[in-house]
Protein backbone atom coordinates (compact mmCIF):
# COMPACT_ATOMS: atom_id res chain seq x y z
CA UNK A 1 0.00 0.00 0.00
CA UNK A 2 1.39 3.19 -1.22
CA UNK A 3 0.95 6.94 0.61
CA UNK A 4 -1.80 7.74 -1.21
CA UNK A 5 -3.84 4.24 -0.90
CA UNK A 6 -3.46 5.24 2.77
CA UNK A 7 -4.57 8.60 2.94
CA UNK A 8 -7.54 7.22 0.82
CA UNK A 9 -8.14 3.88 3.83
CA UNK A 10 -8.24 6.71 6.31
CA UNK A 11 -10.50 9.31 4.87
CA UNK A 12 -12.71 6.65 3.96
CA UNK A 13 -12.70 5.35 8.14
CA UNK A 14 -12.84 9.34 9.14
CA UNK A 15 -16.27 10.23 6.99
CA UNK A 16 -13.81 12.87 5.56
CA UNK A 17 -13.27 12.16 1.67
CA UNK A 18 -12.41 15.68 0.79
CA UNK A 19 -10.22 17.37 2.98
CA UNK A 20 -11.90 19.63 5.78
CA UNK A 21 -11.75 19.31 9.31
CA UNK A 22 -8.69 16.95 8.85
CA UNK A 23 -6.13 18.33 6.75
CA UNK A 24 -4.00 16.21 4.20
CA UNK A 25 -0.68 16.97 5.88
CA UNK A 26 -1.92 16.37 9.15
CA UNK A 27 -2.92 12.64 7.77
CA UNK A 28 0.08 12.47 6.33
CA UNK A 29 1.90 13.25 9.63
CA UNK A 30 -0.23 10.91 11.70
CA UNK A 31 -0.09 7.64 9.09
CA UNK A 32 3.80 8.30 9.54
CA UNK A 33 3.87 8.19 13.20
CA UNK A 34 1.53 5.04 12.88
CA UNK A 35 4.22 2.82 10.53
CA UNK A 36 6.89 4.28 13.66
CA UNK A 37 4.99 3.23 16.19
CA UNK A 38 4.43 -0.10 14.75
CA UNK A 39 7.67 -0.72 13.49
CA UNK A 40 8.54 -0.25 17.47
CA UNK A 41 6.43 -2.63 18.49
CA UNK A 42 8.72 -5.72 18.29
CA UNK A 43 11.86 -6.49 16.80
CA UNK A 44 10.12 -7.37 13.39
CA UNK A 45 11.85 -10.09 11.29
CA UNK A 46 11.05 -8.01 7.82
CA UNK A 47 13.01 -4.98 9.30
CA UNK A 48 16.42 -7.06 10.22
CA UNK A 49 19.00 -5.44 7.88
CA UNK A 50 22.54 -6.57 7.34
CA UNK A 51 25.66 -3.96 6.58
CA UNK A 52 28.32 -5.57 5.23
CA UNK A 53 30.85 -3.10 3.66
CA UNK A 54 31.66 -0.71 7.31
CA UNK A 55 34.65 1.14 7.59
CA UNK A 56 36.75 1.60 10.52
CA UNK A 57 40.21 2.86 10.05
CA UNK A 58 42.94 2.05 11.95
CA UNK A 59 43.79 3.93 14.99
CA UNK A 60 40.17 4.87 15.13
CA UNK A 61 38.28 3.98 18.01
CA UNK A 62 34.63 4.87 17.44
CA UNK A 63 32.40 3.62 14.45
CA UNK A 64 29.48 5.46 13.86
CA UNK A 65 25.89 3.63 13.71
CA UNK A 66 22.65 3.73 11.91
CA UNK A 67 21.45 7.28 12.16
CA UNK A 68 17.65 7.11 14.25
CA UNK A 69 18.15 3.48 15.25
CA UNK A 70 18.02 3.04 19.10
CA UNK A 71 21.17 1.21 20.94
CA UNK A 72 19.66 -1.77 21.52
CA UNK A 73 18.80 -2.88 17.85
CA UNK A 74 22.26 -3.06 16.56
CA UNK A 75 23.10 -6.56 16.93
CA UNK A 76 26.09 -8.71 15.76
CA UNK A 77 29.04 -7.12 14.95
CA UNK A 78 31.68 -9.17 13.08
CA UNK A 79 35.44 -7.41 11.96
CA UNK A 80 37.30 -8.57 8.94
CA UNK A 81 40.80 -7.37 8.95
CA UNK A 82 41.14 -5.58 5.24
CA UNK A 83 42.85 -7.90 3.13
CA UNK A 84 42.52 -11.19 4.79
CA UNK A 85 39.03 -13.28 4.47
CA UNK A 86 39.12 -14.16 7.77
CA UNK A 87 36.71 -12.35 10.64
CA UNK A 88 35.89 -12.40 14.46
CA UNK A 89 33.32 -11.37 16.45
CA UNK A 90 34.33 -8.77 19.42
CA UNK A 91 32.88 -9.39 22.76
CA UNK A 92 30.15 -6.56 23.48
CA UNK A 93 30.40 -5.38 27.26
CA UNK A 94 28.78 -2.76 29.14
CA UNK A 95 29.91 1.09 29.59
CA UNK A 96 31.20 0.57 32.94
CA UNK A 97 33.17 -2.44 31.99
CA UNK A 98 34.36 -0.56 28.41
CA UNK A 99 35.82 2.01 30.90
CA UNK A 100 37.32 -0.19 32.72
CA UNK A 101 38.72 -1.88 29.75
CA UNK A 102 40.37 1.52 28.54
CA UNK A 103 42.13 2.21 31.39
CA UNK A 104 43.71 -1.45 31.27
CA UNK A 105 44.84 -1.11 27.53
CA UNK A 106 45.43 2.78 27.71
CA UNK A 107 47.80 3.61 25.00
CA UNK A 108 48.13 0.18 23.69
CA UNK A 109 46.95 -1.04 19.77
CA UNK A 110 46.36 -4.17 18.85
CA UNK A 111 45.71 -5.63 15.23
CA UNK A 112 42.77 -7.95 17.03
CA UNK A 113 40.17 -5.43 19.19
CA UNK A 114 38.32 -7.44 21.89
CA UNK A 115 35.51 -5.31 23.25
CA UNK A 116 33.43 -3.01 22.29
CA UNK A 117 31.07 -0.79 23.56
CA UNK A 118 27.99 1.56 22.60
CA UNK A 119 27.73 5.34 23.54
CA UNK A 120 26.58 8.33 21.91
CA UNK A 121 29.83 10.82 20.98
CA UNK A 122 29.45 14.99 19.86
CA UNK A 123 28.79 14.50 16.08
CA UNK A 124 31.40 17.09 14.54
CA UNK A 125 29.52 17.93 11.42
CA UNK A 126 26.27 18.83 13.48
CA UNK A 127 25.61 21.51 15.69
CA UNK A 128 24.84 20.29 19.06
CA UNK A 129 23.55 16.79 17.60
CA UNK A 130 25.02 13.35 18.80
CA UNK A 131 25.41 10.31 16.95
CA UNK A 132 25.19 6.60 18.36
CA UNK A 133 28.93 4.76 18.16
CA UNK A 134 30.35 1.83 19.12
CA UNK A 135 33.61 2.09 20.64
CA UNK A 136 36.53 -0.51 19.85
CA UNK A 137 38.93 -1.68 22.80
CA UNK A 138 42.10 -1.57 22.34
CA UNK A 139 42.77 0.49 19.62
CA UNK A 140 42.97 -1.20 16.03
CA UNK A 141 46.30 -1.16 14.82
CA UNK A 142 44.94 -2.12 11.00
CA UNK A 143 42.05 -1.13 9.03
CA UNK A 144 38.82 -3.47 9.04
CA UNK A 145 35.89 -3.94 7.85
CA UNK A 146 32.60 -4.35 9.98
CA UNK A 147 29.27 -5.85 9.47
CA UNK A 148 26.70 -6.09 11.76
CA UNK A 149 22.95 -6.15 11.81
CA UNK A 150 20.06 -3.63 12.80
CA UNK A 151 16.44 -3.13 12.90
CA UNK A 152 15.87 -0.60 10.63
CA UNK A 153 13.57 2.41 11.21
CA UNK A 154 11.15 2.50 8.08
CA UNK A 155 11.69 5.30 6.21
CA UNK A 156 9.14 8.66 5.87
CA UNK A 157 6.48 8.54 3.86
CA UNK A 158 6.55 11.47 1.80
CA UNK A 159 5.77 11.26 -2.02
CA UNK A 160 2.12 9.36 -2.74
CA UNK A 161 3.75 6.78 -4.33
CA UNK A 162 5.88 6.04 -1.60
CA UNK A 163 5.05 2.30 0.08
CA UNK A 164 4.98 1.26 3.45
CA UNK A 165 8.09 -1.04 4.56
CA UNK A 166 5.74 -3.45 6.21
CA UNK A 167 4.08 -6.64 4.93
CA UNK A 168 0.76 -6.44 3.28
CA UNK A 169 -1.09 -8.29 5.68
CA UNK A 170 -0.23 -5.87 8.41
CA UNK A 171 -0.29 -2.54 6.70
CA UNK A 172 -3.74 -1.54 7.27
CA UNK A 173 -2.23 -0.98 11.23
CA UNK A 174 -0.80 2.07 10.86
CA UNK A 175 -3.99 3.65 9.11
CA UNK A 176 -5.92 2.20 12.22
CA UNK A 177 -3.59 3.99 14.42
CA UNK A 178 -3.94 7.34 12.73
CA UNK A 179 -7.76 7.31 12.76
CA UNK A 180 -7.38 6.74 16.56
CA UNK A 181 -5.14 9.86 16.75
CA UNK A 182 -7.44 11.86 14.69
CA UNK A 183 -10.75 10.87 16.06
CA UNK A 184 -9.00 12.68 19.15
CA UNK A 185 -9.28 15.89 17.65
CA UNK A 186 -12.65 15.91 17.39
CA UNK A 187 -15.21 16.45 20.06
CA UNK A 188 -17.12 13.53 21.71
CA UNK A 189 -14.72 11.12 19.14
CA UNK A 190 -13.07 9.25 22.45
CA UNK A 191 -15.34 5.87 21.46
CA UNK A 192 -14.51 6.24 17.75
CA UNK A 193 -10.76 6.24 19.02
CA UNK A 194 -11.19 3.54 21.42
CA UNK A 195 -12.44 1.47 18.10
CA UNK A 196 -9.57 2.25 16.04
CA UNK A 197 -7.42 1.54 19.02
CA UNK A 198 -8.70 -2.13 19.07
CA UNK A 199 -8.51 -2.44 15.47
CA UNK A 200 -5.02 -1.77 15.80
CA UNK A 201 -4.25 -3.92 18.73
CA UNK A 202 -5.93 -6.55 16.86
CA UNK A 203 -3.39 -6.65 13.99
CA UNK A 204 -0.16 -6.19 16.57
CA UNK A 205 -1.25 -9.70 17.77
CA UNK A 206 -1.97 -11.15 14.79
CA UNK A 207 1.35 -9.83 13.54
CA UNK A 208 3.15 -11.24 16.56
CA UNK A 209 1.32 -14.60 16.11
CA UNK A 210 2.98 -15.02 12.75
CA UNK A 211 6.02 -12.85 12.89
CA UNK A 212 7.54 -15.43 15.68
CA UNK A 213 5.79 -18.75 15.68
CA UNK A 214 8.17 -21.76 14.34
CA UNK A 215 8.14 -22.38 10.62
CA UNK A 216 7.28 -25.58 9.18
CA UNK A 217 11.10 -26.25 7.93
CA UNK A 218 12.46 -24.53 11.45
CA UNK A 219 15.45 -26.55 12.77
CA UNK A 220 15.12 -28.76 16.15
CA UNK A 221 18.03 -27.66 17.86
CA UNK A 222 19.25 -29.04 20.97
CA UNK A 223 21.51 -27.23 23.65
CA UNK A 224 23.48 -24.62 22.94
CA UNK A 225 25.90 -26.91 20.36
CA UNK A 226 27.06 -24.45 17.34
CA UNK A 227 26.60 -26.28 13.70
CA UNK A 228 29.53 -28.62 12.78
CA UNK A 229 31.53 -27.48 9.51
CA UNK A 230 31.01 -29.91 6.92
CA UNK A 231 33.91 -32.53 6.34
CA UNK A 232 36.08 -31.76 2.83
CA UNK A 233 34.77 -34.92 0.60
CA UNK A 234 32.59 -36.46 2.96
CA UNK A 235 28.68 -36.64 2.88
CA UNK A 236 28.64 -36.63 6.46
CA UNK A 237 28.94 -33.72 8.21
CA UNK A 238 29.76 -34.68 11.65
CA UNK A 239 31.05 -37.88 11.52
CA UNK A 240 28.66 -39.35 14.10
CA UNK A 241 30.59 -35.97 16.68
CA UNK A 242 29.28 -36.28 20.19
CA UNK A 243 28.49 -32.92 21.45
CA UNK A 244 30.61 -31.43 24.16
CA UNK A 245 27.83 -31.57 26.54
CA UNK A 246 27.31 -35.37 26.13
CA UNK A 247 31.26 -36.17 26.61
CA UNK A 248 33.72 -36.77 29.47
Amino acid sequence: MNLSSMQVELRNIIGEVTADFWATSELTTKLNEGVRRFSQEERWPWLLTEVTNGSLAASATSFAMVEGVNFTRHINVLLTPVGYTRSFRPKRVSVAEGFDLRASFDGTTSAWPEYYYLVSEADANADGLYINTMRFIPTPSRAFTVAYQYFRVPAVLANTTDRVDIPIQFEQAPVHWAAAELWLKELNGATKAGEQMQLYNAILAQAKKDSFSEADDTPLVAGSEAPQPRIPGSDDYTRLRIPETLGP
